[in-house]
């Protein structure tokens, strides 16, 4: 009686008509088929074949289209994890960068080379690397997900080289230039609450949408605390989302000075509803009007333009050059670890290094004196 063969060794055989054909049983019991005119052709097939159940590197799928299985991972997966403003800049990755120039490829025939050339060619089209870098987690996390399914047999996105994000230093205000747009805003009838709300930036280093997020639930009076519970944005089609914050760090419990419990409760008492930083009608405030009222307060009183983000800057770099511990100013601005805030106010770190190092020199003066 002739021996069985073993899953994944396969047979060769020719064909009534003159072909030749080779078959071979994939671990998950289905039989994969190849025709060619030589024996040679299928020959070379089969060993590859072998090749890649030996590794661990086949696939049960070899016709799925790039575009189709990104655009449904998109709805299918991310859409219930992300928040409707991250979701929608997936989706525009997909369809500006990733689709048009492989979504005819399909999914198997997908190569680290076209990944890496893909990144080239938009950084020499003038795209930031941190733009290519957003292009590039992507496409990872969606191969990654097709790899958990048997769909690729690898993720070859992890075999690419995207660009490095530049460190920039975070632009901020002098103390000169802060105290002239808040006296600006200050005596502006229509600016009063931009005035609070740049105040507040400053002494908390909310973000944006955190400070357009606030309900007067969220602030203790009594406790001086102010909780992010929300955040406020908007999306391309200009409707207002309101929605938790998407990391456990961002969701936090600040502790507010007197002289910012006094801005707030006076602005309290010319607020009415829910909202602090409310429409006329009552209604959460589009960010857009928020930035376009800090770039006019800037105008007005000559400071050169710098993005509303710049406040959420200064209220880091005064805390860690009056000295106070990295690892607090990280929870105060809700980073995931303080080795994030660090990267990113490296400039200041530097400052506190040399003052460190002055400091223990004169501790030790003295020392080993005859």
């Amino acid at each position: 009686m002739p021996k069985r063969r073993a899953k994944g060794e396969g047979t060769i055989y020719q064909r009534a008509d003159g072909r030749w054909s080779g078959q071979i049983t994939l671990p998950n019991g289905k039989r994969r088929t190849k025709y060619g005119k030589t024996q040679g052709e299928v020959r070379d097939w089969l060993t590859a074949q072998r090749g890649s159940i030996r590794t661990g590197a086949w696939s049960a799928d070899t016709g799925t289209r790039l575009d189709e299985f990104l655009r449904n991972y998109l709805h299918d997966v991310v859409a219930n994890q992300v928040r409707a403003g991250t979701m929608e800049n997936y989706t525009r990755v997909a369809e500006i960068h990733l689709i048009p120039a492989f979504g005819n490829m399909r999914l198997t025939d997908l190569r680290p080379e076209h990944l890496q050339r893909l990144y080239t060619e938009k950084v020499a089209a003038g795209l930031a690397p941190g733009s290519v870098l957003i292009i590039h987690n992507v496409i990872h996390q969606t191969l990654k997900q097709a790899e958990e399914w048997g769909i690729v047999p690898r993720n070859v996105a992890g075999l690419v080289h995207p660009p490095h994000r530049r460190a920039a230093v975070p632009t901020i205000l002098s103390i000169e230039q802060l105290d002239l747009v808040l006296t600006h805003t200050k005596n502006s009838q229509r600016g009063r609450w931009l005035y609070v709300a740049i105040y507040l930036a400053v002494s908390t280093g909310l973000r944006r949408g955190e400070i357009l997020g606030l309900r007067w639930a969220d602030i203790d009076f009594d406790q001086r605390s102010l909780r992010v519970a929300r955040i406020a944005s908007q999306l391309a089609s200009r409707e207002m989302v309101v929605a938790e914050p998407k990391t456990k760090s961002s969701r936090r419990l600040l502790t507010l000075d007197d002289a910012t419990i006094t801005v707030l409760r006076e602005h309290r008492a010319k607020t009415p509803g829910d909202v602090v930083f409310p429409t006329p009608e009552g209604s959460y405030r589009d960010p857009d009007t928020l930035y376009e009222g800090w770039s006019r307060a800037l105008k007005a009183v000559g400071v050169p333009h710098v993005k509303f983000h710049a406040l959420r800057h200064m209220h880091a770099t005064l805390l860690l050059e009056q000295s106070i511990s990295p690892k607090v100013v990280s929870e105060r601005l809700g980073h995931a670890n303080v080795a994030i805030t660090l990267q990113t106010y490296s400039h200041v770190s530097s400052k506190l290094e040399h003052a460190a190092a002055n400091a223990i020199g004169q501790a030790m003066q003295g020392l080993q004196k005859d």
